[in-house]
C-alpha cells in the first residue's frame, strides 16, 4: 500500500507543477495587456447609505472625490426608516446635474429597504445583504 501511494505521488507532482507553470505564463503574459473590454458605458456603484454615526455624511464625503462620469448609474439604497440619508443624496445629485431632471432620473436611483432588525433578523448579514442586492440591481 505504501508503495502504490508514492506512485499515485509521483505522478501528481509532474501534473501539478505543469498546471502551476501554465498559470503562472497565464499570468505574466496577460499582466501587461490592457483590459479586453474598455468599460465606455460606465459602471453600476452601489452605495449605502446609514442612519446614525455619521455614515451617510462619510459616504457623501467619499461621493465627492468619485469620478461620475465613470460610475453611472449610482444605486442609493437606505433603510425604510431613515429619513434623512436619500434626500442628502438627491440634493447631491441635483447639484451635479444642476436642474437637469431627466439626467437624475437617468443617472440616480434611490430605494429604500427594511432593516434586518425590522425583519426580526430573520435576513441574511449585512455584507450579504449588499452584495445580494447589488446583484439584484445588476443582474
Amino acid at each position: 500500500m505504501g508503495l502504490d501511494a508514492f506512485v499515485a505521488v509521483c505522478c501528481a507532482i509532474p501534473v501539478l507543477l505543469s498546471l502551476l507553470l501554465v498559470r503562472v505564463a497565464y499570468v505574466l503574459c496577460r499582466s501587461g495587456l490592457p483590459p479586453s473590454k474598455p468599460h465606455a458605458a460606465g459602471l453600476r456603484c452601489l452605495i449605502v447609505l446609514g442612519s446614525g454615526e455619521g455614515h451617510t455624511a462619510e459616504m457623501m464625503n467619499i461621493l465627492t472625490e468619485l469620478q461620475k462620469d465613470r460610475f453611472t448609474p449610482r444605486y442609493y439604497v437606505a433603510a425604510l426608516t431613515d429619513n434623512m440619508s436619500l434626500q442628502k443624496a438627491e440634493v447631491y445629485e441635483k447639484l451635479l446635474i444642476q436642474g437637469d431632471r431627466e439626467k437624475i432620473i437617468e443617472d440616480a436611483k434611490f430605494m429604500q429597504i427594511y432593516r434586518s432588525r425590522e425583519l426580526a433578523n430573520l435576513t441574511l448579514p449585512p455584507l450579504e445583504q449588499h452584495c445580494l442586492l447589488f446583484c439584484m440591481l445588476c443582474g
